[in-house]
């Protein structure tokens, strides 16, 4: 018989088995029977080592492959109040006010899909997403800025964004 245990077969001997004579009266002679050949025992198989799975390497993108971004965090100020800090830990984080954004911000002045965060040629960039305030850098209105530790960038009436580089 074979039994499958997972990747291994196990196979499995029975000795034949000789139905007993029935007894009778009439002795019999003493005849020693000829042992039959005893068949090989089977080789032990050696035992495969688990492994954890192997997943192919997923594909370094150019950008993030030339050099890496710093750790970094954005402050979220409002009125001059910070409010909080999210560390930037993935290549693209969203801004807005609606919950489903990396960075929710409940204010009347951020859109609902303000502005995104990216990762570009070893550093950090933000760029606005066609928001009614836009983005503005330094009293001036900016499409995109790549960050620098310390830049403010406004999203709106007392909501800014402050960037910071993490050691």
């Amino acid at each position: 018989d074979r039994i499958y245990l997972g990747p291994r077969v196990v196979l499995v001997y029975q000795e034949e088995s000789v139905p007993v004579a029935s007894r009778s009266s009439a002795p019999h002679p003493a005849v020693s029977p000829t042992p039959a050949p005893v068949p090989p025992a089977p080789r032990p198989i050696p035992p495969t080592p688990v492994l954890p799975p192997t997943y192919p390497a997923a594909p370094i993108p150019a950008a993030a492959s030339a050099s890496q971004a710093p750790r970094a965090q954005i402050v979220i100020e409002v009125d001059g109040r910070t409010l909080g800090a999210y560390q930037l830990g993935k290549d693209v984080v969203t801004v807005g006010r609606l919950p489903n954004n990396d960075i929710p911000i409940s204010s009347q002045f951020v859109s609902g899909q303000h502005a995104t965060i990216m990762k570009q040629n070893g550093n950090w960039l933000i760029l606005d997403k066609g928001s009614r305030n836009g983005l503005s850098y330094q009293g001036r209105t900016i499409p995109q800025h790549t960050l620098t530790h310390g830049d403010r960038i406004f999203l709106g009436k007392g909501v800014a964004l402050r960037y910071e580089v993490l050691a």
